[in-house]
């Protein structure tokens, strides 16, 4: 078996100057550089569903996460120890108590039930509180 070996000589290609090659071209490239820019300007086309759409983190009422806080230090317990307690993690229970999460209904049961105090009702956003019908006088 013979080996055909060759010789490859790599070289660095120039570097682009700009404006120099594009004046040496002529007329024809301008026009080209143009509408590259003006391709590049344009903005991007939105979705309907784009406008619509919120992507803010939910947030919920002080009354929960202050009961919340105030059941735990009553117990004696770090934030930690109550995670453990629920099979969550920390980072779950300081979210809550700083309000920027909404707990789901089992996590609540089980909060309940631990801490042994009856948690307010999580309100929602995006909820608004209904209004009691003042009934009519028939007078």
């Amino acid at each position: 078996m013979d080996q055909d070996w060759s010789n490859v000589t790599l070289t660095k290609s120039k570097p682009f100057k700009g404006k120099g090659k594009a004046a040496a071209a002529g007329k024809g490239s301008k026009k080209k550089d143009d509408e590259q820019k003006t391709e590049a300007k344009q903005p991007r086309r939105k979705r309907p569903d784009d406008e619509n759409e919120d992507f803010r983190t939910a947030k919920i009422g002080k009354s929960f996460s202050v009961a919340l806080q105030q059941g735990r230090v009553k117990k004696g317990w770090t934030q930690q120890q109550l995670a453990q307690m629920i099979n969550v993690r920390q980072t779950v229970i300081n979210q809550y108590e700083s309000g920027k999460a909404i707990p789901d209904s089992q996590i609540i049961s089980k909060l309940n039930r631990i801490l042994g105090i009856k948690l307010p009702a999580v309100k929602k956003p995006g909820q608004n509180k209904k209004k009691k019908a003042k009934p009519k006088s028939g007078f």
